[in-house]
């Protein structure tokens, strides 16, 4: 009981929040973002060997993976992101200009729910991207593209 009393007087000796509460909680969102995109990553590339692996195995021999199944743990940050956010961050990490092609495969790359929906309605990033290019968000020179 005493205890508990000089723990609740102790939350009241200092601020509530601090800028060094908010710096390590940032910190650690970071830490835990680079976590599991490297576990996405590591699925797509599995993904990929199996896929690989597939075409030489027997057809009689079941499938036992849940690919379609994404735990939510395994879920990046820039999956809640909308598409010209992410499309500026792609962007902004390149050192050079990208082509169209880098581009889309950048932003499928961060984002397992972008890639599934740029598969199936490919002309959205299109019309995003040249909405960035009409507010000069981002420049146009032929088929590459940079943040301006």
């Amino acid at each position: 009981m005493v205890d508990e009393m000089n723990h609740d007087t102790q939350l009241f000796d200092r601020p509530l929040l601090t800028e060094n509460d908010l710096r390590n909680w940032r910190k650690e969102r970071s830490e835990l973002t680079a976590d599991v995109d490297k576990k996405n990553k590591r699925i797509e590339e599995l993904s990929k060997l199996i896929g690989a692996a597939s075409l030489f195995v027997r057809r009689d021999i079941p499938d036992e993976s849940e690919e379609e199944i994404e735990p939510e743990s395994l879920r990046s940050s820039a999956d809640e992101m909308p598409l010209p956010e992410l499309i500026l961050l792609v962007l902004k990490e390149a050192e050079d200009w990208k082509t169209l092609k880098q581009t889309r495969v950048g932003v499928k790359g961060k984002s397992r729910v972008w890639r599934d929906k740029i598969r199936s309605n490919p002309n959205y990033f299109y019309t995003v991207l040249k909405r960035l290019v009409d507010r000069e968000q981002v420049v146009r020179e032929g088929d590459k593209f940079r943040i301006k």
